[in-house]
């Protein structure tokens, strides 16, 4: 029997040092990389009447539920919690909002075609109908995002009827 098959015994003092070094490192990761964000999100030029809201009309209700579970990730109103200046936190939710922003965004839904309009419209009706909108990582983070039953009524009811 050769060597190579039998495990290296390491004392528990020795097990210590390499778990102190590896935590020194991980902070002093940590720290590093504090100092390395994306560019901000670029904001296009809009104006208020360029707004979903001012274009079709919401009711208080629906703007509200539209502001609560969607404008984060889908406008420029972005709310960033405390957290958010924490790296890799901003990275991670920094490529959603562009993502979200780039599918959807609300501040500037006057500029789209009348025909994006209308596929934005039934894509948000199908997402919000199949339980994909607002996302669960949002929802877990943001409680007061999660739409409840009669929400998701009024804003697929809504979303029907601006639906050509």
């Amino acid at each position: 029997m050769g060597n190579s098959s039998q495990l290296t015994f390491k004392p528990p003092h020795m097990k210590r040092k390499i778990i102190s070094t590896l935590i020194v490192i991980a902070v002093a990761v940590a720290i590093v990389i504090q100092f390395f964000r994306p560019a901000p999100i670029p904001q296009k030029p809009h104006t208020a009447s360029d707004s979903f809201a001012y274009q079709w009309k919401a009711s208080e209700r629906v703007q509200h539920l539209l502001q609560t579970a969607c404008y984060d990730c889908h406008s420029y109103d972005t709310r960033y919690p405390w957290y958010a200046k924490i790296q890799p936190i901003y990275s991670y939710m920094n490529r959603h909002i562009v993502a979200g922003e780039q599918a959807l965004n609300f501040d500037i839904f006057g500029q789209y075609s009348k025909r994006k309009q209308q596929s934005k419209i039934r894509s948000m009706h199908s997402q919000i109908a199949d339980g994909l909108m607002p996302l669960q990582s949002y929802i877990s983070m943001h409680p007061e995002a999660q739409l409840s039953d009669k929400d998701r009524k009024v804003l697929l009811d809504w979303l029907t009827d601006l639906q050509d």
